[in-house]
C-alpha cells in the first residue's frame, strides 16, 4: 500500500543487476591490467554462464567423500 493507504498495483524487487554489474566492472579491471581488452557484453556472456556445483562438504551419492567446488567455465 501507498504511505496513504491506496492499493499498490506494481511491486519493484531487488534482480541484483547492481551487484552483477559491480563484478563484471571489477573483472574487466582485471583484464585490462592483465593486458588483455574483453567487451562488458563478452564478459557478461561469459561469466554468466559459470556454472558453480557446491560440492562444499561432499556428496555421497555422487561419491565425493569431502567437499570440492567445482566451477564449470565457458571457454573463452
Amino acid at each position: 500500500m501507498t504511505p496513504d493507504g491506496k492499493i499498490v498495483e506494481m511491486v519493484h524487487s531487488n534482480n541484483c543487476t547492481s551487484d552483477y554489474d559491480a563484478w563484471i566492472n571489477l573483472f574487466g579491471k582485471a583484464v585490462k591490467v592483465l593486458g588483455n581488452e574483453v567487451s562488458k557484453s563478452d564478459l557478461y556472456d561469459k561469466l554468466l554462464g559459470m556454472l558453480a556445483y557446491r560440492y562444499i562438504s561432499g556428496e555421497h551419492i555422487t561419491h565425493f567423500g569431502e567437499g570440492r567446488p567445482l566451477v564449470n567455465v565457458p571457454v573463452l
